[in-house]
């Protein structure tokens, strides 16, 4: 049987017997509820609403009317949502059990533009109404990663005062955007209209700078601007022990903002997290599982972190944890970080051992220090480098530094 003949069937049903339409079945639903949930098929449900108008309004036991069944479905239409809302306009203000508006389920799914801007033209009270877990229409939109930026905008022009409430988990809207999608824009707009979002925490105990530096897609702007506008936020740790650095370090890696960090905190360079790890700690472990491939694009971080406490580099090395243990114990990588090192403050055993390297495993650190102290970027270039001809390749860059 295909899809036209059952359309064809269920019209027929209730033309046959429409005092169906106002019954209900397992859990208060009707079957203009049971079809919003399911196969949402227009002729279906404009049936349903000619031959009973008033099931728009009935509510089954989770307090859901047809439409926001309609609007939890990824099948309807906006022509559907629409016509339901035209139909029923009161649903807009009528909550959901779990004190959801049609507005916070249309920004959980479907995050359609122009029904988010019908619901908050036809009932603008919904911006600030929560639901159960403390959620504002714009928390759940800045959840959702297809949200459009443009809505986002709309939502806080209409309802600022939603930029300082928090969820039932302490997040504000400044938290989620750093989180999820950190995007400059709605970042500039949350801070520009409410900049004590920068001061407050979430259940996580992070900052919003702690949740922007987490986010594979923030940009660099963005994360100095929150430095520069709260910088106490560097002195910070999260439940976890982390203070941004820890965090940069663990996630994005990138030599601006850990200069920062240190510039403005030069104690968060030895600060341990709850798992006793020092930022280093965790950069070593990032790249232990890119060790010949990688380590040299790291150097010019690495030379930053040990730089402002090279005592830490030669603690690790003469003490690796198991998360650096494959990193510190290969030969060469060994080598490149322990040259990184003064000999003041390594140990006897150490300095002999870097003393006993062979010309051949001193070149990259020979080329590494010249490339580090010219400021270039030219010791990642190494990591592209492979066979016999590395170490002319290296010589010849050398020569050409000198």
């Amino acid at each position: 049987m295909n899809q036209q003949s059952t359309v064809d069937h269920a019209l027929m049903m209730m033309g046959k017997y429409p005092a169906a339409l106002q019954h209900r079945g397992g859990f208060g639903y009707t079957p203009l509820h049971v079809e919003c949930m399911n196969q949402c098929r227009s002729r279906v449900i404009k049936k349903c609403i000619e031959f009973y108008p008033e099931g728009l309004a009935q509510a089954d036991e989770d307090g859901y009317l047809p439409l926001h069944r309609l609007l939890e479905n990824p099948r309807s239409t906006l022509e559907l949502a629409l016509l339901m809302i035209e139909k029923n306009l009161g649903a807009l203000q009528q909550p959901t059990a779990n004190g959801c508006l049609p507005l916070h389920l249309e920004c959980q799914n479907q995050c359609r533009s122009s029904l988010i801007s019908k619901c908050v033209e036809a009932f603008a009270e919904s911006l600030s109404w929560a639901d159960t877990d403390g959620n504002l229409p714009l928390h759940i939109l800045l959840w959702k990663t297809s949200s459009i930026e443009e809505d986002a905008i709309l939502m806080i022009e209409q309802y600022p005062q939603a930029l300082g409430c928090q969820n039932s988990r302490s997040e504000l809207p400044l938290h989620i955007e750093s989180m999820i999608r950190s995007r400059s824009s709605i970042i500039t707009k949350c801070i520009e209209l409410y900049p004590t979002a920068l001061e407050l925490v979430d259940d996580l105990g992070y900052l919003p700078l702690h949740a922007l530096l987490s986010s594979p897609f923030s940009s660099l702007e963005d994360a100095l601007m929150m430095m520069e506008k709260y910088p106490a936020a560097l002195q910070h740790q999260n439940h976890q022990g982390e203070l941004p650095l820890h965090l940069e370090c663990k996630h994005r890696q990138r030599v601006a903002v850990v200069h920062r960090c240190i510039e403005r905190n030069v104690s968060s360079v030895n600060a341990k997290d709850s798992r006793y790890r020092s930022p280093l700690s965790i950069l070593l472990a990032k790249i232990s599982y890119h060790i010949e491939d990688h380590i040299f694009s790291y150097l010019p971080l690495i030379s930053v972190l040990v730089k402002a406490c090279p005592g830490t580099m030669a603690s690790l090395i003469l003490d690796p944890p198991q998360e650096n243990a494959g990193l510190l114990t290969n030969e060469r990588t060994r080598h490149i970080l322990l040259n990184l090192v003064p000999d003041e403050l390594l140990s006897p055993v150490l300095c002999q051992e870097k003393k006993e390297m062979n010309w051949q495993a001193r070149l990259p650190l020979i080329y590494t220090s010249v490339a580090l102290s010219s400021g270039s970027n030219v010791a990642s270039r190494y990591a592209m480098c492979k066979g016999n001809a590395l170490e002319g390749y290296m010589l010849r860059h050398i020569v050409s530094y000198l």
